[in-house]
C-alpha cells in the first residue's frame, strides 16, 4: 500500500508541475494555481487516512473500502482539475498563436501537449471510476480490480514520462521553439506591403 500512495504522489506531483509551469507566466491567471495545489494536499491527506487505515488490523473490510474510495474520488477530482487546467491554458496559447500569426496551420504542437495530458488522465480515471461502479453495485469483482487500478494509476503518468522523453511536454523553451518553427526563416516567407508611390 505504501508504495501505491508514494507512486501516487509523485504522478499526481508530475501533473502539477507542468500546470504550474504552464500557469506561472500567464498574466491573470497565476490565481489558478492554488486550486491544484490545494487539491494535491487533500490527495495527501486522503492517502494517509488511507494508509493509516490499511496498516490497522482491527479495522473492518468495509471502512478500509470506504476510505479507499475517498481517496480514489478526491484523486479523479485533481486529475481532472488540473488535467482541465492545463487543456485550457494549452487552447488559450494556440488561439493567440494562431491569431498573432494569422495561419489555422500553426499551433499542432500545443494539440500533442492536450494529447499527452489527457491520454495520462484517462487512464487513472476509467480505472477509477470502474473501480467505484464495481463497488457501488457491490461486485466481488471490486477487490481483484483494487489491484488492478492501483497498476493502471502507477502506469498513466508513464504515458506522460514518455511523452517528455520524445519531447512533447511543456517546458520553459517550449514558447521560444513553437515560434522559432512557426515563423518563416527568411524574410521573403512574410507578405510584402504595398508600395506607396511618392
Amino acid at each position: 500500500m505504501a508504495c501505491y500512495i508514494i507512486s501516487n504522489w509523485l504522478a499526481n506531483a508530475l501533473t502539477l508541475g507542468r500546470c504550474i509551469i504552464l500557469f506561472r507566466n500567464m498574466i491573470n491567471t497565476k490565481w489558478f494555481i492554488p486550486i491544484p495545489c490545494s487539491m494535491f494536499l487533500v490527495v495527501i491527506a486522503t492517502s494517509i487516512d488511507l494508509f493509516v487505515h490499511a496498516t490497522k488490523v482491527s479495522e473492518s473490510k468495509e471502512t478500509m473500502t470506504k476510505a479507499y474510495c475517498i481517496f480514489i474520488v478526491v484523486d479523479i477530482s485533481f486529475n481532472i482539475i488540473t488535467t482541465s487546467l492545463i487543456t485550457a491554458c494549452m487552447m488559450i496559447h494556440c488561439a493567440k498563436l494562431r491569431k498573432s500569426i494569422g495561419n489555422r496551420d500553426h499551433g499542432r504542437e500545443y494539440i500533442n501537449i492536450i494529447a499527452m495530458t489527457t491520454e495520462s488522465c484517462i487512464i487513472s480515471v476509467i480505472s477509477s471510476i470502474i473501480y467505484l461502479v464495481l463497488h457501488a453495485v457491490d461486485n466481488f469483482v471490486q477487490y481483484p480490480f483494487m489491484a488492478i487500478q492501483n497498476q493502471m494509476q502507477v502506469i498513466a503518468p508513464f504515458v506522460m514520462i514518455l511523452g517528455i522523453i520524445q519531447g512533447k511536454a511543456w517546458t520553459r523553451r517550449t514558447d521560444l521553439d513553437i515560434i522559432n518553427h512557426s515563423l518563416p526563416d527568411d524574410i521573403e516567407g512574410f507578405p510584402s506591403l504595398p508600395r506607396v508611390s511618392s
